[in-house]
């Protein structure tokens, strides 16, 4: 299986896939900081405990459409 994790951050945010869940929220916690660091404090958000990412099993398609929603949870910095 898949996985896929989603952060939102402001009004867009950033996605990666992952082939465990650890994976796709590590994964998407840095490509999180590497784009969105320069508007927002990610790390700091982190930190804190404030940011979460949303876990999916992937589709397999470009769609978020066909993704199954499996549970939220807080990112952390590995």
């Amino acid at each position: 299986m898949t996985y896929l994790a989603r952060m939102t951050i402001g009004a867009g945010g950033t996605w990666q896939k992952g082939a465990t869940k650890e994976e796709a929220v590590n994964g998407c916690v840095k490509r999180a900081i590497e784009d969105w660091s320069g508007l927002y404090d990610i790390k700091r958000a982190v930190k804190e405990g404030a940011a979460k990412v949303h876990l999916y099993k992937d589709g397999g398609t470009d769609s978020f459409d066909d993704d199954t929603y499996l549970e939220t949870v807080t990112a952390t910095l590995d």
